[in-house]
């Protein structure tokens, strides 16, 4: 469980996803590979939200950077802010090197299904929803 401000500055708990296939990614809007990948979450998330999946961002920079982001990107999932405290979770979670982008898949039970230090691909992410998705 975690919970970090969002964009708007409002605490957000991982609770408020329970039930759902949670996909968390940290980032950074500074990160290449992270900016390539941000534009598929958005296509994605449209896709699978009415099934059940969920997009959260975490992103390891000031806010003010990650609200431009957030807006420019048209971001249309739960975006939080953290610091080393969210460098602390992804690194519970699997990121052993501090990776950015870092994702993180978990089933609707919250156990962790797939885990990714770089870029994600759609090819991935649509295999592992579909997965879940069968099997819930």
């Amino acid at each position: 469980e975690f919970s970090f401000p969002d964009v708007n500055g409002e605490h957000r708990n991982s609770s408020e996803w329970k039930g759902k296939i949670l996909v968390i990614n940290f980032w950074a809007p500074w990160c290449p590979p992270c900016r390539e990948e941000m534009p598929l979450f958005v296509e994605l998330q449209k896709r699978y939200a009415d099934k059940g999946v969920q997009f959260v961002s975490i992103a390891i920079d000031e806010p003010g950077l990650v609200r431009d982001f957030y807006d420019v990107y048209g971001i249309n999932f739960p975006t939080m802010i953290g610091g080393i405290e969210a460098i602390k979770l992804a690194n519970t979670l699997g990121n052993r090197f501090d990776s950015l982008p870092f994702t993180a898949i978990f089933d609707r039970s919250g156990k962790s299904y797939y885990i990714r230090a770089g870029q994600v691909t759609s090819e991935i992410l649509t295999a592992a929803f579909e997965k879940l998705l069968r099997d819930s």
